[in-house]
C-alpha cells in the first residue's frame, strides 16, 4: 500500500471553494429562505452556498488521496475562454444571442488540443439551439437570437 503525501495546493483550492460557500451562505442567511410552495430570494444562495460547501468536503478528501504532481501554467487555454467569455459579454447585445454563443464556444473549443472542428460546430449549434430554447422561449427573457 503506497502513502502519498498530501497535496496541500489542491487542499487549499478545496478549502477556498468551501470559505466561498460558507460566505455565500452567510451573506444569504440575511434574505427570508421561504417556503417549498414559495420560495424566497434567500433560497438559491442557500442552497448555492450549501452545495459549494458540500463540494468542498469532496474535494478535501480526494486532495488527500490524489498523487501529488506539479501543474503547469498555460497561457494560451487561459487566455482563449477568457477572450470567449469576453466575446460573449460584447457580442450579445450587437449581434444577439445565437452568434455570441457559437464564438463563445468556438473560442473556447480552441483552447483544447488537437481542435475538432466538426465536434466545435455541433456542439455549438446545439448549446446555441438550448440557448434559444431556454432563455428565449421557456422563460420569455427579452434576448435577441440574431441582431444583425
Amino acid at each position: 500500500m503506497r502513502v502519498n503525501a498530501i497535496n496541500r495546493g489542491e487542499c487549499v483550492a478545496a478549502l477556498v471553494v468551501g470559505a466561498i460557500g460558507l460566505a455565500i451562505v452567510w451573506i444569504g442567511s440575511d434574505y427570508a429562505v421561504g417556503t417549498p410552495r414559495r420560495i424566497g430570494p434567500g433560497f438559491f444562495p442557500l442552497a448555492i452556498g450549501a452545495l459549494l460547501l458540500m463540494l468542498s468536503v469532496g474535494l478535501v478528501f480526494e486532495a488527500l488521496r490524489a498523487e501529488r504532481r506539479s501543474i503547469e501554467f498555460q497561457a494560451r487555454p487561459f487566455l482563449l475562454v477568457m477572450a470567449a467569455l469576453a466575446s460573449f459579454a460584447v457580442f450579445m447585445e450587437r449581434i444577439g444571442l445565437v452568434p455570441a454563443t457559437i464564438c463563445l464556444v468556438v473560442l473556447s473549443a480552441l483552447a483544447e488540443t488537437p481542435f475538432r472542428p466538426l465536434r466545435t460546430l455541433l456542439l455549438a449549434l446545439a448549446v446555441s439551439a438550448m440557448g434559444v430554447l431556454i432563455f428565449v422561449y421557456a422563460l420569455g427573457l427579452p434576448l435577441k437570437s440574431f441582431t444583425w
